[in-house]
């Protein structure tokens, strides 16, 4: 695999996580805003694949509105 590695940093951060969930002196919903920050790279990941995402069915709607205001 290419990213085995990766796959297995995450899969022990995963481990780790409900390890520490789980143990009585948690309390639930306790959650950290490091978990939560993003990388320049990660917000511009975002925008692109929103864009993928939402942008063809954008051109889809604008196409048929086009079309119903040439017919009236």
């Amino acid at each position: 695999m290419f990213f085995q590695s990766k796959l297995d940093r995450a899969m022990e951060w995963i481990k780790n996580r409900n390890e520490i969930s789980n143990s009585p002196s948690n309390e639930i919903g306790n959650i950290n805003e490091e978990d939560f920050k993003f990388d320049k790279t990660d917000i511009l990941a975002l925008i692109i694949s929103a864009l993928l995402v939402f942008g063809p069915v954008i051109i889809v709607l604008l196409t048929i509105v086009y079309f119903l205001l040439q017919i009236s």
